[in-house]
């Protein structure tokens, strides 16, 4: 209740200037990072064997899952009564413009609020590039695609970029270098 309390505060009062876009980047920084890493979680180590796939307990585990990062309801919205699969956790979660926790989602605020720093500060950087190049590629594709490149290959890849788009972030914007 206080977090979302000093969250309105902030959003309903805060400057909508360079502060405003730190503010918010290190909201969807943590939340792209955490919502792949919660996927790979599920996906690589819950599951006790190829088996399972499609089963019960796998269902039950991604329905957790959904739980866990406050996205169930939205995910029931968004797919109806119909059952929670693989494939619609990759669409929803990872490629759905329409859920705040989705990959694409935070990878489309952190681009927009690097931009405006961009523009705010009259220079580039390596975090834009690199959040660019990132952001076009997940438009790209699909769940299929996904699965073929391999839903843990893509998540273990997802992570090291956008915790390399942190880091030039970090070395730009806090410690003044840009190497």
């Amino acid at each position: 209740k206080q977090v979302n309390l000093i969250r309105g505060t902030i959003l309903n009062t805060q400057l909508i200037n360079d502060g405003y876009d730190f503010l918010i980047l290190g909201t969807y920084f943590e939340r792209a990072d955490f919502t792949a890493r919660i996927i790979n979680v599920k996906y690589f180590i819950l599951l006790p064997s190829i088996n399972y796939v499609g089963g019960d307990i796998d269902n039950f585990q991604w329905s957790l899952m959904l739980r866990s990062i406050s996205s169930f309801r939205a995910f029931k919205w968004a797919y109806g009564a119909q059952e929670i699969t693989y494939t619609k956790i990759i669409d929803f979660l990872i490629l759905n413009m329409t859920c705040p926790r989705s990959l694409i989602f935070s990878v489309e605020k952190i681009h927009h609020h690097l931009d405006r720093l961009t523009k705010f500060y009259r220079q580039t950087s390596t975090s834009k590039k690199k959040i660019s190049a990132i952001h076009k590629n997940l438009k790209t594709l699909n769940a299929s695609k996904i699965s073929d490149i391999g839903l843990h290959e893509f998540l273990k890849l997802f992570i090291e970029e956008i915790n390399f788009v942190f880091k030039k972030f970090e070395q730009k914007y806090f410690f003044g270098i840009e190497v």
